[in-house]
Parts: structure tokens; C-alpha cells; sequence
């Protein structure tokens, strides 16, 4: 098996890099952030805050901008950044080759101006801030004014994970007037946040890859002279150019993989044999249909693992781990009611909000997995006295926190994961047969595709056949992934428990059909509220709650929960009735949404692949 990996990589690499190198050192920019100034004399102020990783030793990095006729750069300043100072380096004559440290030059070439700047890094993190003034990079026409501009160009030799720019015009004006767009990375997105302001980013842009931005405005905000001609429906259909060409390239791209869906239709009934006797389930006692109670008491994130075959860690389970964290005594939840007056009058009435106390006791952490312990580490860390904080405030830092949000996120993932690889709920052996069905069905698309192209006229050396399917690769790679779950099988014991949560989850999902079950429900509503989270049926438990909770007649407050009138101490109010089943499971849902929102693309226009035509770009590098 190693060896087929290795084999695997080896041709990738040959594929991709055309011959065979050793690194001895790279970087790479986890965060490039621009701020650009629209100035009312049509130039622009250029901010770029540049954070790079040197992996061994650097001495230099350099910008090469191209010009256009009739633009040009001035007022170039460079500093480096450390814990939020900001050092300005030395302004050079000329380029010194000595590469004298806290220095940078700047010299004008005939189309482009090139900085470079001189530094020393090991190993290290690094961040720089370039600011220039940019002269005649902005087109007026009678109607429109015109700023396109590469932020980021096409020579830069090593991927950035995330840039973000942010453009501001000299006034604000109607929303309506202002419209952008995108080139370049096909995940970027595009937003106009009002009428003075618009943003632009994109994650995991690769090397060589330009990312350009376009904003028009009315011509009105800049001075100067206009051409003469009106400007805003040539680049309104320049640019539904660019779309069309974009989508016609997607479609031809499906068109390809289509073919080599049958293909791997093929592979697959190959494949099915080997299925049949390493990857189909083994046949095991009966469980009931439904379940009145949870199989067990482990981790719901653990649950939510092991029904879907280590497959699946969601932010469902983050939200049902924190009432497993409340009933392991280690956090409880204060119910704060409010009245509210909505919105004219319209939503008003009882509202809640939610405070989770936290509490450090000795005894009761001996009892939380690493898994969990992640977790209670994770929201301490919005607690500003280190005790409390409420989902209000948690949704909100969660927001205002993407990166430390997914960190933690893919951390914790791999926590349960390795927690459930440990409990052996799913045999190595299968998860080997899933690893050997995707390298070896990609190595057959991979000889079909370059026999494909060849018959369709389109001979290129196996290097430039990557390039151009690389993003189809990479999504047939984890769509054959996926289907290679099928080669997954249950240990015997875990195949028995993964049915049973399963009948469970049915349970929770029709609650109202098995009404002689219902005193056992009122008994365990408190699992059912955890688990039921977990397994993904958190609007099956809003409905079926009340149900629960009106059938018992008298309600009862778990360790974890208490009601205040926002004084922090237990009132002693009606208890767990409706407005706690509704409240509380539509605040986790919302903690749900954004947890998850917090580190995805967000809303905004995207990006199409064309372009090209924007002034700046160009590259530049380190060494």
C-alpha cells in the first residue's frame, strides 16, 4: 500500500512539475490584506500588509508593477510589522546587492517599477507593509469611472491563503451606482458593504494566479477630463464576456467529466467484486425498529461519528457536546428572560437569552476526553472573566474570529476522530480497500484522460494536461473518495451500536406515533435533547419537547439548567415547558448556523475566470 502512494506522488509530481527537484527552502503568504484610497484627483493610495512564512533563510523580497502608458507610481514606503508596530525601513538610492537589512529601493523601468526590500528571516513569520500612490491607474468616461486593477499578479511564485482588499471612494453615493467584479480565482467574492466601500478575497489562491478587482463608479467622484464616450455598457458587456466565456469553460469541463463518469461506472462494477467479500456490512442480531433510549451514554460527537462511519464531525455535535459538557458538571446554562417590544409593535413579547457558567472542578474534568476538553478550552476562551459568556457573544466573536474559529474546528474534528479510531468503530482493514479503490480508479481516469484528449485532437505534454483539469481532478479525487465509503464496514460490537442509535434517532424523529413510549421519554428528555442535536434531528426535538414535557405534568430543572431573572440566581420559576424546548433548541441551532458561517466564503458576488485587463499585477518574489 505505501508503495502505491508513493508511486502516486511521484507521478503527480512528474505530471504536474514536468522534472524531478528538491527544496530546499520556500514561502508562502497566509495573509495578504490591500486597502485602497480612491483620491479625488484620480490617483490612488495602495495599502498592502503582506504576512509571509519563510521555510529557511530569506534576505529579499521585491515587487515588479507593470505600468501602462501614462501611469506611474510614487510615494513608496516600506515598513516591517511586529506586534502591531510598525518599523519603517530605509529608502536606498538605488538596489544594493549587499542586501544591507531594514532597507528597501525603488527604481523605475521603462512599463514597470520594481521595490525590493532587504530583511533577515529563518524560519520564520514575517510582515511587511508596502504603501505607493498610484497615478493614471483609473479610467473616467462621460458616464463612469473605472478602477481595475491586478491586487495581486500572475508572477508571484508562491500561493497566498488569503486575500482580502477593501476599496473606498472619495464620496459616498447610492449603492445602486457602484458595481464590481472579479477575476481570477473562481471562489473569490465580490460585496459592496455601502455606498463608499467594497471588499473583495479569496482563499487558497496558487501561485501564479492573478487576483484582479473592478469597481465602477460615477464619473463624477474623480476629476479630470473623461474620454470621449460613455463607458458603462462596453464594460457591462466586457464583462458578461468574461462570464460566458468562464461558464462555457465550466460546461465543457463537466462535458469532460461525464465521460469519465462512464469510466468509472465501469471501474466501479469491477470494484463491486472486491466489495462483496471486504466492504460489505456483516450480518448481525436484529435491532428494533425504534429505540425508546440512547444505547449508551458516550460523547455525541463520538455518536455522530459512528453512525456515519467516521465520516461526519458537524457543528451539530459542537452544539450537543456543550449540553454534554453541562450534564458532566462542568458547565451550566442560565435561562436570562426578557420582554421584547419587536418591531412596531410586531414580535414582541417573552424572549430569552442564554449565559453558559463555567466551572473548573478537579474531580469532574478527570471525566472529559481530550475531544471535550477542546471544547470547554474553546468557549473559555470568549469568557472575558474566564467563567462566563453568552451565545449571543459567542456567535458574535465566533463572526468576528474565521481563522482561530476553523482552527479550532478542524482541531477538534480530528480529536473525535482519533478518539473513534481508538474505539475501532470502523475496521482498518476496509479503510485501506477505501483507500486502494480511490488511487486506483484516479490512475485509471488518469490514463483514460490523457487517451481522451489525444483522441479529441488536443495532444499536450501530461504536465499541461494537469493544469487545465486540475480543478476537475481535484473534485473527482474527493467525489471518488466519498464513493469509496462503501468499501467501510463496521466492526461487528460497533455495527450493533451504530444500528441502535440509528433506531434511536427514529425514535426522537416520530416521538408522537409511539405514544405508550412517552413516560420513558420524560425520563430521558434530557438525552433526547443531546442526542438528538448530535444526530442531526434538532427541529424534530423542538416539536417533539413540548409533547414531552406537557405529558410528565410537572417539570424539572437538570443540574445544568437554571432560570434568573438576569441577576445570575435560580428564580424558581414554572420550570422546562414550552418556551425552554422552543428557546433554547432554536439558540443552538442558531449557534449552528454561525459556527459555521463564521469561517465560510460568505454572501457577495463571485468571481468569473476571465480578466487580465486590469493595470498592476505583475510579481515579484523572495530569496
Amino acid at each position: 500500500m505505501r508503495k502505491a502512494l508513493t508511486l502516486v506522488v511521484l507521478f503527480l509530481v512528474l505530471s504536474l512539475c514536468g522534472n524531478v527537484w528538491v527544496a530546499t527552502k520556500s514561502y508562502y503568504f497566509p495573509k495578504v490584506s490591500v486597502n485602497v484610497q480612491i483620491n479625488k484627483d484620480g490617483s490612488f493610495l495602495v495599502r498592502e500588509e503582506r504576512q509571509a512564512y519563510f521555510s529557511g533563510s530569506y534576505s529579499r523580497i521585491y515587487w515588479d508593477i507593470p505600468l501602462k502608458s501614462g501611469q506611474g507610481i510614487e510615494d513608496v514606503n516600506f515598513f516591517e510589522e511586529n506586534n502591531g508596530q510598525e518599523t519603517p525601513y530605509n529608502k536606498l538610492q538605488t538596489t544594493d546587492t549587499s542586501r544591507p537589512v531594514s532597507n528597501y529601493a525603488v527604481v523605475q523601468y521603462y512599463g514597470y517599477t520594481h521595490i525590493e526590500a532587504y530583511f533577515s528571516a529563518n524560519n520564520e513569520y514575517k510582515t511587511f507593509l508596502l504603501t505607493y500612490k498610484v497615478l493614471g491607474g483609473i479610467t473616467k468616461y462621460k458616464d463612469v469611472a473605472d478602477f481595475y486593477w491586478q491586487i495581486i499578479g500572475s508572477g508571484w511564485a508562491a500561493k497566498t491563503d488569503l486575500v482580502k482588499t477593501t476599496v473606498r471612494l472619495p464620496n459616498k453615493v447610492q449603492i445602486s451606482d457602484i458595481k464590481v467584479w472579479g477575476h481570477g480565482p473562481l471562489n473569490g467574492r465580490a460585496k459592496i458593504v455601502d455606498g463608499q466601500t467594497a471588499t473583495f478575497s479569496a482563499n487558497n489562491l496558487a501561485q501564479n494566479k492573478f487576483f484582479e478587482i473592478r469597481v465602477v463608479f460615477p464619473a463624477n467622484l474623480i476629476d479630470g477630463m473623461p474620454k470621449g464616450e460613455d463607458g458603462l455598457a462596453k464594460i457591462q458587456t466586457e464583462e458578461l464576456n468574461f462570464q460566458n466565456k468562464t461558464k462555457l469553460e465550466n460546461q465543457l469541463k463537466v462535458f469532460g467529466l461525464f465521460g469519465l463518469g462512464i469510466g468509472v461506472i465501469l471501474w466501479i462494477a469491477f470494484s463491486f467484486i472486491i466489495w462483496e467479500k471486504e466492504g460489505k456490512e456483516y450480518k448481525v442480531v436484529d435491532v428494533p425498529d425504534h429505540l425508546p433510549f440512547p444505547p449508551s451514554q458516550i460523547s455525541p460527537a463520538l455518536v455522530e461519528t459512528l453512525v456515519s462511519q467516521e465520516q461526519r464531525v458537524t457543528p451539530n455535535s459542537f452544539s450537543a457536546t456543550i449540553l454534554y459538557l453541562g450534564k458532566k458538571h462542568v458547565l451550566r446554562i442560565e435561562e436570562q428572560p426578557y420582554d421584547s417590544g419587536g418591531f412596531l409593535g410586531i414580535g414582541g413579547g417573552r424572549k430569552y437569552r442564554y449565559i453558559l457558567h463555567l466551572y473548573r472542578d478537579v474531580n469532574d474534568f478527570k471525566k472529559l476526553s481530550p475531544a471535550e476538553l477542546l471544547v470547554f478550552e474553546f468557549i473559555e476562551g470568549f469568557c472575558t472573566d474566564g467563567k462566563t459568556v453568552s451565545f449571543d457573544d459567542m456567535k458574535d466573536q465566533m463572526k468576528d474570529q474565521p481563522v482561530s474559529t476553523y482552527d479550532f474546528f478542524k482541531s477538534w474534528k480530528n480529536e473525535v476522530k482519533k478518539e473513534a479510531d481508538e474505539a475501532n468503530f470502523v475496521e482498518d482493514k476496509s479503510k485501506k480497500w477505501q483507500m486502494i479503490f480511490t488511487v486506483s480508479t484516479v490512475l485509471f481516469i488518469i490514463g483514460f484522460l490523457t487517451a481522451l484528449s489525444y483522441i479529441l485532437g488536443f495532444p499536450m505534454p501530461i504536465g499541461g494536461l494537469f493544469s487545465v483539469y486540475i480543478w476537475s481532478g481535484i473534485f473527482l479525487g474527493a467525489f471518488l473518495y466519498f464513493i469509496g465509503r462503501i468499501f467501510l464496514r463496521w466492526s461487528k460490537s460497533a455495527e450493533v451500536e451504530a444500528k441502535k442509535w440509528l433506531a434511536f434517532k427514529k425514535f426522537i424523529s416520530n416521538i408522537a406515533s409511539f405514544k405508550d413510549e412517552l413516560p420513558q421519554a420524560v425520563v430521558i428528555w434530557e438525552d433526547i435533547l443531546i442526542y438528538g442535536t448530535a444526530l442531526g434531528v434538532a427541529k424534530k426535538v423542538i416539536q417533539n419537547l413540548p409533547l414531552i414535557l406537557a405529558y410528565a405534568h410537572t417539570t424539572t430543572y437538570p443540574y445544568w439548567y437554571y432560570s434568573s431573572g438576569g441577576t445570575g440566581s435560580f428564580t424558581g420559576s414554572s420550570g422546562l415547558g414550552l418556551d425552554f424546548s422552543t428557546s433554547l433548541s432554536q439558540s443552538l441551532t442558531s449557534l449552528n448556523t454561525a459556527f459555521t458561517s463564521s469561517f465560510s466564503s460568505g454572501a457577495g458576488g463571485g468571481f468569473s475566470g476571465g480578466g487580465g485587463g486590469g493595470g498592476g499585477g505583475g510579481g515579484g518574489g523572495a530569496d
